[in-house]
């Protein structure tokens, strides 16, 4: 074991001395924000909450929650397993049992920015370039740190899907699959499915690259599909089976399942640009219908209030923004309310257009992932590492865009769009950093100075959205929260 941990390491850090410095500095950064967060952010203060703390109260009892216990009670039960295990052989309170999910998602943090820069040595060995650029991509928006400061189980699945492509690429270099490689594949995909419902269009982006390595007579690829296929009936399938019984589907939601049409959602949540007020009042209840602006408001900011926005009434209720106890309505001038509302607002504006820089790095990755996919596709088969790489984790992202689209359409919310949240999305940051981070390397290759010139514009940008990492939930509160212990 300590053998197989140091090779991990050296695989990570495999550059020179000079940017191996800076690799550790950025990930002593990024992943002790993540534990500052994990031990001071109130977990009250989190998408549906309450609701999640009821999971792990009945989990922690034996058994999984109805949906009259739980607005939660479709979500598959692997992230509550630390939470609920602390609670029933220790008696803990839901608030100490939701300390030890967030400490236990900061490991989980850790392993994932290790898991990337592993998956960087596989594209492009020892370049120290490539690592520091996707950490620095994935370490940047607000979005890592708000989601692994939530009792979610986002966190578990971007950490898995990133631990897949570590080993998928592994057996991309060495030519076929071995058959303990095939182990922990399966395993990886039976967790991933484990995680949350969305994690199967990561597994059908995944199986996409199987069948393609299976028609080029890639050695294991077969066996390796088969056995996760199996891993998943066997280790997740039961969920599944059982929520089908009770619900009638297997992808049961809280919410009423549509007939796919777009028309299921207005014109402007397709087409809409943020109403002219994405980059000066990022949050809601404004352009809330739009989706890619909410979405990028989200990723970068905290566009739903939850992780920066912070605020009281005379009362002495925690609120976060200065709205009438209506869901989602807008705010009233004078409101009783006192807080960081306007600065806040007014500071996410500029983020928001600063990150207009990183988010075109992401999208020219997504397009290079898209031509090494053209590449794979085409009858004679390449044997470059890198491209089948790239085509890899461009399949299953955009196989999780698209699910993610068939969702949101689906289970239309039309009149606030509470569906559209980046953290719904979060598996999609570990892929998208690794694509964006190959991009900024063609470019380094093309034309030097305009990489440091995009280099330094991006640390410039880091430097200015760094205080979207820290969450203002933190103690003392000075106000009241509501609380979810029996």
């Amino acid at each position: 074991m300590r053998r197989f941990l140091a090779t991990l390491c050296a695989d990570a850090f495999a550059a020179d001395r000079r940017l191996r410095a800076w690799l550790v500095l950025a990930l002593v950064l990024i992943d002790g924000t993540v534990l500052l967060n994990a031990l001071t952010h109130d977990p009250r203060v989190a998408y549906d909450a309450g609701q999640h703390l009821r999971y792990v109260d009945v989990l922690a009892s034996g058994r999984l929650p109805l949906r009259t216990e739980t607005a939660a009670f479709y979500g598959p039960p692997l992230p509550y397993v630390v939470p609920a295990l602390v609670r029933s052989l220790t008696g803990a309170s839901l608030a100490t049992c939701a300390r030890a999910a967030l400490l236990f998602q900061a490991l989980l943090a850790l392993v994932l920015t290790i898991a990337l820069l592993i998956a960087c040595e596989r594209l492009r060995p020892r370049d120290g370039a490539l690592k520091l650029a996707a950490l620095g991509l994935c370490g940047m928006p607000a979005v890592f740190y708000r989601t692994f400061a939530m009792l979610r189980g986002e966190p578990y699945l971007a950490t898995l899907a990133t631990l897949l492509v570590v080993l998928s690429l592994g057996t991309i270099a060495r030519g076929g699959v071995r058959r303990r490689d095939t182990v922990a594949i399966a395993l990886a995909c039976a967790a991933i499915a484990l995680s949350r419902q969305l994690g199967v269009l990561l597994l059908l982006g995944w199986g996409a690259f199987a069948l393609v390595q299976i028609a080029r007579r890639v050695p294991g690829w077969g066996r390796a599909l088969t056995c996760s296929v199996l891993a998943v009936a066997l280790l997740a399938g039961w969920f599944y089976v059982g929520l089908r019984a009770r619900e009638g589907t297997a992808m049961a939601w809280n919410l009423p399942r549509a007939t796919f049409a777009l028309g299921n959602q207005p014109r402007d949540f397709l087409l809409g640009t943020g109403s002219g007020e994405l980059f000066t009042a990022p949050g809601r209840p404004r352009f809330q219908k739009q989706l890619l602006p909410v979405l990028h408001a989200d990723w970068w900011g905290d566009y739903w209030h939850y992780f920066l926005f912070r605020g009281r009434r005379s009362s002495g209720a925690c609120v976060a923004w200065p709205a009438p106890r209506r869901p989602n309505a807008p705010p009233v001038e004078g409101a009783d309310f006192t807080g960081n509302y306007d600065a806040m607002l007014r500071y996410l504006g500029v983020v928001n257009a600063l990150a207009l820089l990183p988010a075109a790095v992401l999208i020219a990755g997504l397009a290079s992932g898209a031509r090494a996919a053209v590449r794979l596709a085409r009858p004679v088969a390449t044997d470059a590492v890198r491209t089948r790489g790239l085509a890899l984790i461009f399949l299953m992202s955009i196989a999780t865009a698209l699910g993610y689209l068939w969702f949101v359409v689906s289970y239309p919310r039309p009149d606030d769009g509470d569906t559209v949240k980046a953290t719904y999305v979060f598996q999609l940051l570990p892929l998208l950093a690794l694509l964006g981070g190959d991009a900024l390397v063609r470019l380094r290759e093309a034309s030097r100075p305009a990489f440091r010139a995009v280099a330094a514009s991006l640390v410039v940008v880091a430097l200015v959205v760094a205080p979207t990492w820290q969450s203002r939930w933190r103690p003392p509160l000075g106000c009241f929260l509501p609380t979810y212990d029996r």
